[in-house]
């Protein structure tokens, strides 16, 4: 039984090892560095998390506003089509002693029928409160994930800090009390795969929290625009 069990434990840790080494190229990858040398211990990164407020520079947000703008300009230009229009012109192949008057042409359009166009500004105005709507939407889809994110940041944090002030530091004395108990011949190698195990389960929950707050801040910091 205790054969079994260190070659599960040999085969979850050659599993361990390959993960870590794909983790490490990837990381490589990202940061573009050949050689990263001894990586720090993990921690949160709240830097500035009190500061990430606000989705004024989100791009979705920035697009739809622009939208709104060019929409009221296209009202403008649907109007500007019911209006009159003069036009001048210069004609230049006149011969050279032609009078001066001649050279010059000038015209004036008016509407006949006004009613013509008020199709097309209605559908101008149409657009623009679509638009204005979108804008609208969007900052409010916004606000509520903004505030998702940063209720899941707080509550994976308070879970980071809880491990890193109480449940890591019990694990590591778990750990270097079972290594001296098996060395004293006062636990069997099973226990001390079970109490190990147990220890280790502790430092991956916290790893996954850190990851958890982590993604929460990323998301943040996105629907900020930064």
């Amino acid at each position: 039984m205790l054969e079994n069990e260190a070659g599960k434990v040999r085969l979850e840790r050659l599993g361990m090892d390959i993960k870590a080494a794909t983790a490490r190229q990837q990381l490589t990858t990202f940061t573009g560095l050949s050689d990263l040398g001894i990586l720090p211990p993990l921690r949160a990164d709240t830097a500035g998390l009190n500061a990430i407020q606000g989705f004024a520079e989100n791009p979705s947000l920035r697009f739809e506003q622009q939208s709104v703008q060019v929409a009221a300009e296209q009202i403008s230009l649907a109007k500007s089509r019911a209006l009159p229009n003069l036009s001048l012109g210069y004609m230049n192949q006149a011969a050279r002693n032609s009078p001066i008057d001649y050279c010059f042409r000038a015209s004036i359009g008016i509407p006949l029928w006004a009613g013509q166009y008020q199709g097309g500004i209605n559908a101008a105005k149409a657009e623009n409160q679509a638009a204005q709507a979108r804008s609208e939407g969007e900052s409010q889809a916004l606000a509520l994930q903004q505030q998702r994110s940063r209720a899941d940041a707080l509550m994976a944090l308070a879970q980071v800090q809880y491990f890193e002030r109480e449940a890591l530091p019990r694990s590591q004395a778990l750990i270097t009390a079972a290594q001296r108990m098996r060395e004293a011949g006062q636990i069997d190698y099973l226990s001390l795969l079970r109490i190990l195990d147990e220890a280790y389960a502790t430092q991956r929950e916290y790893a996954t929290q850190l990851q958890a707050f982590n993604t929460a801040r990323i998301q943040m910091l996105y629907l900020a625009g930064q």
